[in-house]
């Protein structure tokens, strides 16, 4: 079998994938690594949208990806129309931890900081405001005479807008860009209604940027009626509950020329209600819409993702050419890539051909289903026999498997190849470049053989379970939730007669109504432990909502990757710890397991 990764024997470069936060990255790196997914292009209208992806889903990416000075980089036939027409110009908003963490006062609630918060963003929404019309007027004006007038022409209307009473001479747009710096730097936190005159740029959110687009798109040329301004404001689940309703307040009474793209975990963009009482924004065109941003792991958008980032990468590695590469030339391929490929691999001495197979399977049937088998097979219904196959093969691979690799010192090649690398991400990419971290140091030493693989995947699933405990505030609740869960799926796939199952599970309403177990369950969808449909993520967790293990999780507990038949997980019991609707925070990995332990959670059929 060829795969292009043992070119890597012996490399010893740095490892392209050792980077995997893209806020670190510069705007060639992002435009280089950038792929564009089907849902980016989209992004290109007229409407508030809230972007809902779990950590690492490539948000970031995205929203610097409407950058006007990212998006002229680009050198793909869509974005150079775009550019051209300049009807979309996108500035760049990230509200990280640490810049919200500035706004935080002690004993002061954060009601009585919205004046301060709006002023906060201003300050940074108007600095990255200034960094795209630096590139616009580039592009507007071929001569440097004209750019320069223009630039003034801008200046002046700024200053009149922003800085009426100041008296300080800007010659430059860098130079309005420094004095906001050190406005905000220098102006000590006030609480709301406490300054009897409140400094520049301390107005309505984003106000100040609105105020002065007219004036702005007339300079440049611009049909201020055609173009559309987009505020994409990153990393929105730092912000406080009464911040979010400040920002509603923007959704419900303002559109073009200036609309909102807000980036946010999973279930972190808490409320819908605006600072006008009994006042809410409502999601479907309305006043904003809710994207999703993760793809799956097995469709055509994360599969030239990861593709793309791969060659992108790879081509760093002086010295060696991988020609023409993908995820499935890099690891090799075995038959079509599917998992029964492996186990023919792995066990052709055992079971050589397929009546073998067939006949292995069939032990492993309840007796009920086996007798079925047989007479459906005495009667020459092969369409019905068939069905069972396609529906109990995987479950049977799978114990199979298990059972080979808990033999000793035996070393399987199970979980290897693209298709289980792409799963392994679950539609992640920091996931998918973590993971390629992995290949790439194991390649320069050893081949990517499936054994190889297969061992590197499990360690990375094992990791990625584990560290589910240290996530902030309820991880170790949700490990022990994870755990448990994998346990209860786990023993129904592996003891016993075959049973359809997978990886799926439905959440009883007794867990939903634990605050606890409904926030841990939150926090493990943001961080791709826990998968929802898209219907939850928009609207909350719910009773009778079906989720999954992430593939991650489901590969430790050697789960089907699949769906399967859906059980209900519900406790028997509600301990006194788990209904307390207060614990201090963080929990404690005692606490945890005491909380789990108490609601005796376990698995049951569904009706």
């Amino acid at each position: 079998m060829i795969r292009l990764s043992d070119k890597l024997k012996g490399y010893q470069g740095a490892n392209p994938f050792s980077e995997s936060q893209a806020k670190a990255y510069s705007d060639e790196k992002i435009v280089r690594e950038f792929f564009p997914i089907s849902l980016y292009w989209s992004l290109f209208n007229e409407q508030h949208e809230i972007l809902i992806g779990t950590r690492g889903s490539g948000k970031t990416v995205i929203l610097k990806m409407l950058t006007y000075s990212c998006l002229r980089l680009s050198q793909d036939p869509k974005a150079e129309a775009i550019k051209k027409k300049k009807e979309f110009i996108g500035f760049y908003v990230p509200l990280h931890l640490e810049f919200m963490a500035a706004l935080s006062a002690n004993n002061i609630a954060a009601e009585k900081r919205l004046e301060y918060f709006q002023f906060a963003i201003n300050c940074i929404a108007a600095t990255s405001f200034l960094t795209e019309l630096k590139f616009l007027l580039k592009d507007c004006y071929n001569t440097p005479m004209r750019r320069l007038e223009a630039e003034h022409d801008i200046i002046v209307r700024l200053m009149e807008m922003w800085f009426p009473e100041t008296d300080i001479t800007m010659s430059s747009l860098g130079d309005i860009e420094w004095h906001i710096k050190t406005l905000y730097e220098n102006q000590p936190f006030w609480a709301d209604g406490s300054l009897l005159k409140k400094p520049p740029l301390a107005h309505d959110l984003l106000g100040p940027i609105v105020s002065v687009l007219p004036k702005v798109s007339e300079i440049l040329g611009l049909d201020i009626d055609k173009t559309t301004w987009i505020a994409c404001i990153d990393e929105a689940e730092f912000v406080e509950e009464p911040f979010i309703r400040c920002i509603n307040h923007f959704l419900r009474s303002r559109k073009r020329p200036l609309v909102l793209k807000i980036a946010t975990l999973p279930f972190k963009y808490s409320t819908r209600e605006t600072l006008a009482n009994g006042v809410s924004v409502e999601p479907g065109g309305n006043d904003f819409n809710y994207r999703n941003v993760d793809r799956p792991c097995d469709s055509d958008d994360f599969k030239g993702l990861t593709n793309h980032l791969l060659k992108t990468r790879l081509s760093k590695c002086d010295g060696i050419d991988f020609g023409k590469i993908s995820l499935e030339s890099f690891l090799g391929v075995i038959g079509e890539d599917d998992l029964q490929d492996y186990f023919k691999l792995e066990m052709h001495e055992t079971l050589p051909d397929e009546e073998s197979i067939r006949t292995d399977f069939a032990l492993h049937l309840s007796d009920t289903r086996k007798r079925n088998l047989l007479q459906m097979e005495a009667v020459d219904s092969p369409i019905i026999s068939q069905a069972i196959f396609k529906k109990f093969m995987p479950i049977y691979y799978m114990r199979r498997m298990k059972i080979e690799g808990s033999k000793g010192n035996r070393a399987v090649g199970w979980f290897a190849g693209a298709t289980v690398a792409r799963k392994i991400a679950d539609g992640n990419p920091r996931l998918f470049i973590q993971l390629m971290n992995e290949m790439v140091d194991s390649a320069r030493e050893r081949e990517l053989t499936p054994k190889n693989q297969h061992r590197i995947n499990m360690e990375f699933c094992q990791r990625h379970l584990e560290a589910s405990e240290g996530l902030p505030d309820y991880g170790p609740v949700l490990k022990e939730i994870l755990t448990r869960a994998g346990e209860l799926l786990g023993a129904r796939i592996h003891d016993g007669a075959l049973v359809d199952g997978g990886c799926d599970f439905r959440l009883d309403r007794r867990v939903v109504e634990l605050p606890l177990l409904r926030k841990a369950l939150e926090l493990g969808a943001a961080y791709t432990l826990i998968v929802c449909d898209e219907k939850t993520l928009f609207n909350g967790i719910s009773s009778d909502n079906v989720v999954r293990l992430s593939y991650p999780c489901a590969i430790h507990y050697w789960l089907p990757l699949r769906k399967g038949l859906a059980v209900n997980l519900k406790p028997s019991i509600v301990g006194e710890l788990a209904s307390t609707k207060k614990v201090s925070l963080p929990i404690s990995k005692q606490t945890s397991q005491e909380i789990v332990k108490q609601l005796q959670l376990s698995l049951f059929e569904s009706l």
